[in-house]
């Protein structure tokens, strides 16, 4: 795939943080698709599911923050936290969305439902390719993440089929994924960044040759694709669980 390119998140640069909190969901994606809402009987949250080909997604980021994992606020404690078990909220915010440190994301789904593999995450890119979602609906095109983004909510962008451009509003959250730019908090100096312009979701495959680094994907305002990353295990992203 064109996207499908390594980066460290740690480059990522400030200028980009020009929105603050995470964002809500969208009830708004197609209602032919095939999907449903579950419990977590750990805390009785509610989540929305989608069916994507032979996959079943949580149709929403997780917001689980039981004692199994441990709650950060502190951004000292947070880059020197090398058992990656530290989870928080966006700007440290408890109305906003919950991000997660590597290892507290792979324990972190309820049960059922897992922390999807980079082979996962390419089984659902693959099959939106394949299958029309791209923002022109052109099969064999990569240009799947607006079909992936809700439509609001993310900084505007001039490029053609972009998730922040309002152009081809049909493709617009065709799948019912419904990401958000939830952004990050930087695993290098603790602050927070991105909201509003990208959101970053784990894997739970490690990069081979780094016991550091973990492969992801994430989202931008002003791409049209999907783009793989290698990103530190100290990085707060957020999670997008699959079903087993």
């Amino acid at each position: 795939m064109k996207n499908n390119q390594y980066i460290l998140i740690g480059l990522l640069i400030p200028f980009l943080f020009l929105f603050t909190g995470c964002k809500k969901k969208d009830n708004n994606s197609d209602s032919d698709k095939e999907s449903g809402f579950f419990t977590d009987a750990r805390d009785n949250k509610t989540y929305q599911w989608i069916k994507i080909g032979n996959q079943v997604w949580m149709a929403e980021d997780l917001a689980y923050t039981g004692n199994d994992l441990e709650h950060i606020t502190d951004a000292n404690q947070w880059i020197n936290n090398t058992d990656y078990m530290g989870w928080c909220y966006y700007d440290n915010n408890n109305n906003s969305c919950v991000l997660y440190q590597w290892e507290a994301a792979k324990i972190a789904c309820p049960q059922g439902w897992h922390l999807p593999t980079d082979e996962e995450w390419t089984e659902l890119e693959n099959y939106l390719i394949q299958n029309g979602y791209a923002y022109n609906g052109v099969i064999g095109n990569d240009g799947i993440a607006k079909s992936l983004a809700t439509d609001h909510d993310w900084q505007f962008s001039s490029v053609e089929g972009a998730v922040g451009n309002t152009d081809y509003p049909d493709a617009r959250n065709k799948t019912g994924f419904s990401g958000l730019p939830n952004g990050i908090r930087n695993g290098f100096s603790g602050l927070f960044l991105l909201s509003g312009s990208y959101n970053y979701w784990w894997s739970a495959t490690e990069t081979p040759g780094d016991n550091t680094q973990v492969f992801g994907r994430f989202l931008a305002y002003d791409k049209t694709g999907v783009t793989r990353f290698s990103g530190k295990k100290l990085f707060g992203l957020t999670i997008r669980c699959i079903k087993d």
